[in-house]
């Protein structure tokens, strides 16, 4: 990766470049195609100039592989929502995302912080990870990341939400729907015919009868009556009680589908 040297030379000794593979492992929900600009804020706070600047493009990767185009920009002292909506207005960025990184006896601390000029009211909404080191804290940093965003992304009809609506039952459904409905309407024809076959064999026979036919060509016309009959009672009404089924399910199906 084109940021490991600045990760390995970590003031605080820890050997950090695991923490960008524990972050690349993370399965980032897709956007849905929408280019989302995001003004990150260098990571402030009492930890050392490299330690922030590792967090910094760690923070840079997990929106870049989220779909985002994060856009650097420095870190004011105590910035809150006023000053945070002003870098995004500046940056022409939608979102703006800070974090303050601090160590103590304990372990490492991120404060995450998101201002989203579509919700004011919301003000900054937090996020916190904690952990033993770097390493600890990399591998919790993009379920934080998701958490924050996904309000934000919804909003703009993207994130997690979207792709379930668009590849969750709405097209199966359609698909399924429409073949079972396709299918239901074969069947509903082919146990039709026997019906068609009855009447028409019958009024031949009455046209046969009327003209004075053979009784060659009056067994013909009553056999065939007679097969027709047949196949309505083996199989000519289940093909149609099954088929019409299989046509309202489909079309219920269908209907259902086209609302998700």
């Amino acid at each position: 990766m084109c940021y490991a040297r600045g990760l390995l030379d970590s003031e605080s000794g820890v050997l950090t470049f695991p923490l960008a593979l524990a972050l690349a492992a993370v399965t980032a929900p897709e956007t849905g195609g929408l280019a989302v600009r995001v003004a990150l804020l260098e990571v402030d706070g009492p930890a050392s100039a490299n330690d922030r600047a590792a967090l910094t493009q760690l923070l840079d990767d997990a929106l870049t592989q989220r779909g985002l185009s994060p856009v650097r920009e420095p870190a004011p002292r105590d910035c809150g929502a006023p000053c945070l909506e002003g870098i995004a207005r500046r940056s022409g960025t939608e979102l703006a995302l800070r974090a303050e990184l601090a160590t103590a006896a304990a372990g490492w601390s991120l404060t995450l912080g998101l201002f989203d000029p579509r919700r004011p009211e919301a003000g900054v909404t937090q996020g916190a990870v904690s952990g033993a080191d770097l390493n600890a804290l990399g591998a919790k940093l993009g379920a934080a990341v998701d958490g924050l965003l996904a309000p934000a992304l919804a909003l703009r009809g993207a994130g997690p939400g979207t792709i379930r609506r668009g590849l969750g039952w709405g097209t199966p459904g359609l698909i399924l729907g429409g073949g079972l409905a396709v299918a239901g309407v074969t069947l509903v024809g082919a146990g039709s015919w026997p019906f068609i076959d009855r009447a028409l064999g019958a009024a031949e026979v009455e046209r046969l009868r009327v003209a004075s036919a053979s009784p060659a060509e009056l067994d013909a016309a009553s056999r065939r009556v007679s097969l027709a009959q047949q196949a309505l009672s083996e199989w000519g009404l289940s093909a149609l009680g099954i088929g019409a089924g299989a046509a309202l399910v489909g079309a219920a199906m269908m209907s259902g589908a086209a609302g998700e």
